[in-house]
């Protein structure tokens, strides 16, 4: 081999030796990169910025229970169980830790990519008049990252879902209008009266229709179910009673 081929040959090694290290390097900084985690918004939802629950629809006995919040993490699943942190954001809360509500289970299991994390509330008298606020925030832990503030996933006309490090959630003990009713539950429920989500209280057993694909929402078919219902047992109601009216005096329908 000349000495000009040797020279080439030499060249050509180093550069392919270059570019293979900057490939394993591009890889390795790919695979290092943090995991993040945000709460879930699904495509029904992806604007919704608060969680309510009201201890208005159960008995007075009833002093605690369990608002589930899904969240998804942007990056890899794991095989193991991933901590995730929450915190109060203090200026933009009143509900008080202990008193108002306490953290449960914020884990990320092992091979998933959604899960829940969960909020205890406590049932107080001064609920029956003022709403408590609590506005929480992802922060980092030993295993991943907040996500982003407040964001649609997608863009343009192909919005598939929304995230956002922060979820308020509004705690209180008397009747409240639903956040999704608006702009979801007003195409199965019509138009919202006390009167009208009282019934569909009683006749459920339940005070949120959560619609959508989130871990914990319910389906497309099954709220189109529980709208027949609905329909069913106001006939019923009205065969006994007379039409219900509401308390703006209207007739209530479905």
């Amino acid at each position: 081999m000349s000495p000009k081929k040797y020279s080439l040959y030499i060249m050509l090694l180093a550069m392919m030796a270059a570019g293979m290290a900057s490939c394993k390097k591009s890889k390795m900084k790919s695979f290092d990169e943090p995991t993040m985690v945000h709460f879930y918004k699904d495509l029904a939802n992806y604007f919704r910025d608060s969680s309510v629950f009201s201890f208005a629809i159960f008995s007075p006995d009833h002093l605690y229970d369990t608002v589930k919040l899904p969240i998804r993490i942007a990056g890899n699943a794991a095989d193991k169980d991933r901590q995730v942190k929450l915190q109060a954001v203090a200026d933009s809360s009143n509900a008080i830790a202990g008193t108002d509500y306490a953290f449960g289970n914020a884990i990320v299991h092992a091979g998933r990519f959604l899960d829940t994390v969960y909020l205890i509330v406590k049932r107080t008298p001064e609920m029956k008049t003022q709403e408590k606020r609590l506005l929480l925030e992802i922060v980092a832990s030993n295993d991943l990252q907040p996500g982003v503030y407040n964001s649609p996933v997608g863009s343009g006309n192909n919005v598939y879902s929304g995230a956002s490090v922060r979820m308020l959630v509004k705690i209180n003990d008397f009747l409240t209008k639903p956040g999704n009713w608006d702009n979801m539950l007003v195409y199965f429920f019509g138009d919202y009266s006390q009167r009208k989500y009282k019934f569909i209280i009683e006749k459920t057993g339940r005070a949120q229709f959560p619609v959508g694909g989130g871990p914990n929402d319910i389906s497309y078919g099954e709220i189109s179910a529980i709208q027949i219902f609905l329909r069913q047992a106001l006939l019923d109601y009205n065969k006994e009673h007379g039409d219900m009216i509401d308390e703006n005096g209207g007739i209530v329908t479905f």
